[in-house]
């Protein structure tokens, strides 16, 4: 238990610090408002000359309030901790960190890897740095069907597009939306990746020896269904087993070597929770 805290401690700074840096060295810089709660501290900082880390804070005490009630007082609290961190190597980097100067390109793809990584890296242990990640959780768990990726893009349009009239040019709205797709690409690799799998589903004559092999060769459980063929009525036991990307070709082979004859059917999944897989967390 505290190895797990341990790491997930590590974890948190490290995705805090790269967010950081992400906005420092190279959005803010090349005046890129890179949307969510530090695009709004970017362009405040821009206007204003206020400090981006306090900005970011003040926006997000409404939406930690909000994730303690709706998500959990543990997110919320994981969150406040990952968005002050943030927040204060943010200011005090600012003063620090040597910004990038060249390329506006290279700052946007640049930024926007840096801040996947380390929302990502948040994000797969239970928290959120504030802002339109947290937002974006809490819409993904009313609609389900959308990823938390692809509302972090709705989310940032509107942050986007305040940078027009603050910079004075389309060109820093386009940056921004460059860099904002490669984040939320990031993200969902990082998130969504370790959850996606593979369904196979066999019909076979020897159901306990697939299973068997399922366990033997890539150590993943399996289920027998019984079923009745339709076209001849005849009983025939179908097998499921869950796996990842990597163990799919394995198993493939594992059950062509026990039944020549079997009939598999291979179904992607966009997410696989339980035991060896994606442990959701409260």
């Amino acid at each position: 238990m505290q190895n797990h805290t341990r790491w997930n401690g590590m974890l948190y700074a490290t995705g805090s610090a790269l967010y950081a840096l992400s906005v420092v060295v190279f959005s803010a810089p090349a005046d890129i408002a890179p949307g969510g709660a530090a695009g709004l501290g970017v362009l405040a900082n821009a206007l204003f000359g206020v400090p981006m880390g306090l900005t970011i804070l003040l926006i997000n005490v409404p939406l930690l309030w909000a994730a303690a009630k709706k998500v959990s007082r543990r997110y919320a609290l994981r969150s406040a901790v990952c968005l002050v961190t943030a927040s204060v190597m943010m200011d005090a980097g600012a003063s620090v960190v040597v910004p990038y100067t060249g390329d506006r390109l290279l700052a946007a793809l640049c930024g926007g890897l840096l801040s996947g990584l380390g929302v990502g890296m948040i994000m797969t242990r239970g928290a959120g740095t504030g802002g339109s990640d947290i937002a974006a959780l809490l819409l993904q768990k009313r609609w389900e069907h959308l990823s938390v990726g692809r509302w972090l893009l709705a989310l940032d349009a509107a942050v986007i597009a305040l940078s027009v009239p603050v910079y004075g040019e389309l060109s820093a709205a386009l940056y921004a939306a460059i860099q904002v797709f490669v984040s939320s690409t990031v993200i969902d690799r990082l998130v969504y990746g370790r959850e996606e799998g593979r369904l196979l589903l066999v019909v076979t004559a020897y159901p306990q020896e697939v299973c068997r092999a399922a366990s033997e060769t890539i150590a993943r459980g399996a289920t027998i269904v019984r079923a009745t063929g339709g076209y001849q009525g005849d009983q025939k036991a179908l097998v499921l087993c869950a796996v990842n990307r990597l163990e799919l070709p394995l198993l493939k082979r594992a059950v062509r070597e026990v039944d020549e004859r079997a009939f598999a059917m291979i179904v992607p999944t966009k997410q696989v929770v339980g035991e060896g897989f994606l442990v959701e967390t409260d």
